[in-house]
């Protein structure tokens, strides 16, 4: 069985958190999950293709796709494809999608969730955060997941207003089957939702994730480097 990761990456990707570019610890999460065959970097910044090192496929997006929004899609779509001809062939094929715009996300959740992946027999599993405001519409079963986190289950679209336990889904992974999943608000009935702690899910989209990602990172650096020097 087959499994590729694909990093979509555009501009924001580039700035520089604790000490490399979001892009760059996204790319070493992925490679250091040691589950892919291959793991493709998507964009057309040149400065992020460059990132690229051993066990990461730089894919070169075309410049000025028309279209809009659909346009790009079409456009990554057709670049994952490109590269991915021998695989595509193997129906198998599980397709994890990163994005590096949460740059927390680590090599053990991208393994959790592909082994989550492969026993649910859904279409998708898509990462989920607990929304105790209510402003999600999805809502994970209970009792399908493990003893550790057992709020792992099956996602179903719900009306706004519910007692039901509230999740919201984020960026940080996406599994599919064959081809990549470029919207996360494409959730149903097929959707397996994994349940990750709120800090992994925190994106740099805005200053004030950007400077919370930076701290955490930081933390985990200086924690790594005392458990090398222990």
């Amino acid at each position: 069985m087959g499994a590729l990761a694909v990093i979509p990456a555009s501009g924001i990707a580039s700035r520089v958190i604790a000490g490399k570019p979001a892009a760059l610890w996204t790319m070493i999460a992925a490679v250091e999950a040691e589950i892919f065959d291959d793991v493709l970097l998507v964009t057309d910044s040149a400065e992020l293709l460059g990132l690229a090192f051993s066990g990461i496929t730089p894919v070169e997006l075309p410049e000025n796709v028309s279209g809009g929004a659909d346009g790009l899609k079409m456009a990554y779509l057709n670049a994952v494809r490109s590269q991915t001809v021998p695989h595509l062939q193997l129906p198998s094929l599980q397709v994890c999608t990163l994005s590096p715009s949460t740059p927390l996300t680590t090599s053990e959740q991208i393994r959790e969730t592909g082994v989550a992946f492969e026993r649910s027999g859904k279409a998708r599993l898509a990462t989920i955060v607990h929304d105790p405001f209510g402003w999600s519409i999805c809502e994970a079963l209970w009792g399908s997941g493990g003893a550790s986190n057992p709020a792992n289950g099956v996602v179903k679209i719900l009306p706004r207003q519910t007692e039901s336990p509230l999740f919201k889904p984020t960026a940080n992974i996406v599994w599919t089957w064959g081809d990549p999943e470029v919207d996360i608000s494409n959730l149903d009935a097929e959707t397996y939702g994994y349940v990750i702690p709120e800090e992994s899910a925190v994106n740099i989209g805005t200053e004030f994730g950007y400077r919370i990602a930076g701290m955490i990172l930081n933390q985990r650096r200086a924690a790594h480097a005392m458990r090398v020097g222990d």
